[in-house]
């Protein structure tokens, strides 16, 4: 059954754990601005995570309860716990990291309880883990502290299935969350008797530390670039004698005129640049930098953007609305779902290597490269010559598919480190410091590219090492670009196009 709850915006911040005040900040305004809007658990913890994710980026789970135990492994400074005094509810917000810690797990477990009665609310577990999962819940129902539930539970499921599982358990209903679990790893069950009650929530997530925030990266890269535009103007402004630029300068020989003059323009280059790099750093970190609207304009961008987020998440998960069911036939979208996320269980026979899952025209493959690394010959135009000629337009492409990072900041980004290693190219013959400044920039350029291409590799599940991903995009890095836009489906053989297509829509893991 349904239980209406009513929320205000009296929601405080838990003294533990200590979370940055930026983040209580930030967390306190996002849920205060949802609170109204949801009239239950799960619709307050959908809404927070959705409201919250699009000002702070993806990857934050949120779990909410009035009395529950959770044994997480969460980032440095990215948990807070936000109090709601009169309903008693608990908002445990944060971000996943991945560990490698085994927990040991209790020798004197005892047998299932035979009295309960096991309901699976929410999972998108096959049946075969499932049901040892539910198996292990009813042998825990048994003890008195939720907190030795999820201890137990969660070393069971560690050394059962490996690592970085999440596990919350209340001994009552009200338990739910909006969380970023890996395929085939969420599970929601209650096991009743009479009216007592114990939940447990369970999910595999390491979080997002293999991959970088663009927007962090381009913080990093612009400060750089301001620092080497600061050495830039030290090194002319001790390489030229000030007199020289005056008039009355009869003293200096034409090549020291000549030096002087050169050296007075990159001063202005090197100002001009550390100006633009900091305006760059704080416009992007203001969240209101973008220009005023009306507030119709406003929600139908929001709705928009909302609609493609959810389309396609860093983690696999898929709106309801948006799922498109697929058969034997043609795929058909389906309208009358309900809000919150929906769950999708694996067909038994769908391959466990390589899961094909039928998206428009061709297939997306799941679990493997859908073509080698030399592939990029079999469609030379425009793929081959887009990563080789464009990498900024390819790399803005598949990010815009993915729904990773925004199509015009990986262009300028990229194609702005490009331009920059070309011009020090052309000016090596001045100094031999631009040499250096090459150097510097393809590496930047390279490493995100390595960066990039593990990111891609973790959001399709493909096997594969960080020793692969920087091989690949250090020394091929045409190649490993052209067969990433292949796996995410950026282009249409035999078609050019310098824009981003559009975000992959939802489906479901049924195997074609």
């Amino acid at each position: 059954h349904k239980i209406v709850m009513v929320f205000d915006k009296s929601f405080t911040v838990a003294a533990r754990p200590v979370a940055p005040l930026a983040l209580q900040t930030a967390a306190l305004s996002s849920i205060q601005q949802v609170a109204g809007k949801a009239n239950t658990l799960k619709e307050l913890a959908l809404e927070f995570q959705e409201n919250f994710e699009a000002s702070q980026g993806f990857g934050w789970h949120v779990l909410v309860g009035k009395d529950f135990a959770i044994d997480v492994r969460y980032r440095k400074g990215c948990c807070v716990v936000l109090l709601h005094k009169s309903t008693s509810t608990k908002v445990v917000l944060y971000r996943a990291t991945n560990t490698s810690a085994t927990p040991k797990l209790s020798s004197n477990i005892p047998e299932e309880a035979k009295d309960l009665k096991c309901t699976v609310v929410e999972s998108n577990m096959d049946k075969e883990r499932q049901a040892k999962f539910t198996s292990m819940c009813l042998r825990l129902a048994t003890y008195d502290s939720t907190e030795d539930m999820v201890t137990d539970l969660k070393a069971w499921l560690v050394q059962s299935f490996g690592n970085t599982w999440h596990v919350a358990a209340a001994a009552n209903r009200d338990l739910c969350g909006a969380i970023h679990a890996n395929p085939g790893t969420y599970c929601d069950v209650m096991l009743t008797k009479g009216k007592q009650c114990t939940r447990f929530v369970v999910f595999q997530n390491s979080g997002y530390d293999s991959t970088i925030d663009l927007l962090t990266l381009l913080h990093r890269i612009a400060l750089v670039i301001a620092a080497m535009a600061g050495v830039v103007f030290l090194f002319y402004k001790t390489a030229y004698r000030v007199e020289c630029l005056q008039e009355d300068n009869a003293g200096c020989t034409e090549d020291e005129i000549t030096v002087a003059k050169a050296g007075e323009w990159w001063q202005f280059v090197a100002t001009l640049g550390v100006v633009v790099m900091i305006a760059f750093i704080l416009h992007s970190s203001t969240n209101n930098s973008s220009p005023k609207m009306s507030d119709e304009i406003k929600t139908r961008r929001s709705k928009k953007s909302d609609k493609a987020r959810r389309n396609f998440e860093l983690n696999g998960k898929y709106s309801a609305k948006h799922v498109r069911r697929t058969n034997q036939t043609t795929p058909s979208v389906e309208t009358s779902a309900p809000k919150q996320l929906k769950t999708m269980q694996n067909q038994p026979d769908a391959a466990p290597e390589a899961v094909y899952r039928k998206v428009e025209e061709r297939p997306i493959v799941m679990g493997q490269w859908e073509s080698k690394v030399f592939g990029c010959f079999d469609t030379i135009f425009p793929n081959c010559l887009m990563a080789t000629f464009c990498h900024c337009v390819s790399l803005a492409q598949i990010a815009q598919r993915l729904d990773i990072y925004p199509f015009q900041k990986v262009l300028y980004g990229v194609g702005g480190i490009w331009c920059a290693a070309i011009l020090c190219a052309i000016l090596t013959r001045v100094g031999r410091f631009f040499y250096f400044l090459e150097i510097v920039f393809i590496l930047m350029a390279l490493v995100f590219y390595y960066r990039f291409r593990t990111q891609v590799r973790f959001l399709f599940q493909i096997p594969g090492t960080h020793m692969e991903d920087c091989a690949y995009s250090f020394f091929c890095s045409c190649c490993s670009i052209a067969q990433m836009a292949t796996q995410a489906h950026t282009y249409e053989p035999g078609q050019c196009s310098f824009s981003g297509k559009s975000t992959l829509p939802g489906y479901s893991t049924t195997a074609v």
